[in-house]
């Protein structure tokens, strides 16, 4: 059985669930860190909402100040980002590990086929990479080796 939706217990693997850690959430940071632009960056940082800052990011690509390696570092920058979420906060750690080996599939209905796995009639036959799944059983990997310390 896989787990493919971040609600409910599981929102905790949301880009968009709050975090003490990486503040004031993942998404907010991965996407501050798109573009070089400390003006960029300071604007998406303050959004009040991480679909704000998501949008603020996209208009940072529009404006030609998206970071030219972006799609060559955007997977690193996200495991970077995630691995701290889970790894200092044991609320969020234990849930992790308690998915065992179950598959971990960014189910959506807003057609990323990068992070997840877009589930609307669009996209039925467009299969998704899950980018953030394949991040966050990485980082469960990782964390195993980790579970018998107290952080």
């Amino acid at each position: 059985m896989a787990i493919d939706t971040f609600r409910g217990e599981y929102f905790c693997f949301s880009n968009f669930s709050p975090s003490t850690i990486i503040r004031p959430t993942v998404e907010h940071v991965y996407q501050a860190n798109r573009t070089f632009d400390p003006q960029w960056q300071k604007q998406i940082m303050a959004a009040g909402k991480a679909s704000e800052a998501k949008q603020l990011a996209k208009l940072c690509k529009e404006a030609g100040k998206e970071r030219p390696d972006w799609h060559k570092v955007n997977i690193s920058v996200m495991f970077c980002l995630v691995l701290p979420k889970f790894m200092f906060d044991s609320g969020y750690r234990n849930i992790l590990l308690g998915t065992d080996d179950q598959d971990i599939i960014e189910g959506n209905w807003w057609h990323d086929n990068f992070w997840g796995d877009c589930r609307c009639q669009r996209c039925v036959n467009i299969p998704g990479q899950n980018n953030l799944g394949k991040v966050l059983m990485s980082i469960r990997v990782f964390l195993k080796g980790f579970s018998t310390y107290t952080f």
